[in-house]
């Protein structure tokens, strides 16, 4: 059942018998902790006019729902509330839109073809990804916003002065307009991109002593050996270098802290020449 907000009607509070808002409905939500491989543990603040968007089988479409005043600039649980929604599955995301153009469990999400490296990898990541919840999927009244890319952390432990990182696919999509579904999970279309480049600015300096770690986020799934291409671009032009993966399965960012593709290049391996596969 979903929790009621307190009642504001002009009947006395001591005619009635629960805290009711007539038309109006309470959810409890959460984000998932993320901890990514390096340790660092990200937690999700929502901020005051940042909301959610909700949508449930028998009533309720792009309902929007607002963030409690006690919960600003908080993190863990929330409160929001909004119109009466109900029916057997009722989803949300974040942030809210009011040009939304979704259904229940085809929600639309774009996957950046263009990425910018950010010391900060947590706010890098919510400007790549979309929030989505269903309502008591693990069955405790609750709504837990889950992540629906996976990510791939580069190491370089080499001296290198990276401009910018293009991941391409020879199977599939990886960038462009995809759907979560009522598992909340990422399904791509047929129009979009094979690649993601992720934009380092003027260059991110590399050395054994201060190794530089590279997100790039992308599509979950199981890509096969030879599908995923990784070509590091460098100043000067003569050091940048191509990898050929081998299978790689990509797993969405939750918390757990051993889902995340880890790709390590170090000083001890041949020289770089385009083709070389140092994960081999």
């Amino acid at each position: 059942m979903i929790l009621l907000a307190a009642a504001v009607s002009c009947q006395k509070q001591e005619t009635v018998s629960e805290p009711v808002i007539e038309g109006h409905s309470l959810f409890v939500a959460d984000v998932e902790t993320l901890a990514f491989w390096n340790g660092n543990s990200y937690e999700h603040l929502w901020t005051e006019g940042v909301n959610i968007g909700v949508y449930a089988s028998e009533q309720g479409s792009n309902c929007e729902y607002i963030l409690k005043r006690a919960y600003y600039d908080s993190r863990g649980e929330v409160e929001f509330y909004g119109p009466k929604v109900k029916g057997d599955v009722i989803m949300a995301y974040y942030p809210y839109d009011a040009e939304m153009d979704a259904s229940l469990g085809r929600f639309p999400m774009t996957v950046s073809s263009e990425q910018t490296y950010d010391s900060d990898v947590y706010a890098q990541f919510l400007s790549t990804t979309g929030l989505f919840a269903r309502y008591d999927l693990y069955s405790d009244g609750k709504m837990h916003f889950e992540y629906p890319l996976g990510c791939m952390a580069v190491t370089i432990d080499y001296p290198i002065t990276v401009k910018s990182m293009l991941l391409e696919c020879a199977s599939r999509n990886l960038a462009g307009r995809g759907y979560v579904d009522e598992e909340l999970n990422l399904e791509m279309s047929d129009t979009g991109s094979a690649s993601i480049r992720l934009e380092c600015g003027e260059g991110i300096v590399s050395t054994p002593d201060d190794s530089k770690t590279f997100y790039i986020m992308l599509p979950p799934g199981t890509y096969p050996d030879r599908d995923l291409t990784l070509t590091v671009e460098a100043v000067p032009a003569s050091d940048s270098f191509i990898l050929r993966m081998k299978q790689v399965q990509v797993e969405r960012v939750s918390i757990a802290d051993n889902n995340i593709v880890t790709v390590d290049i170090g000083g001890e391996l041949p020289g770089f020449e385009v083709g070389t596969n140092p994960l081999d």
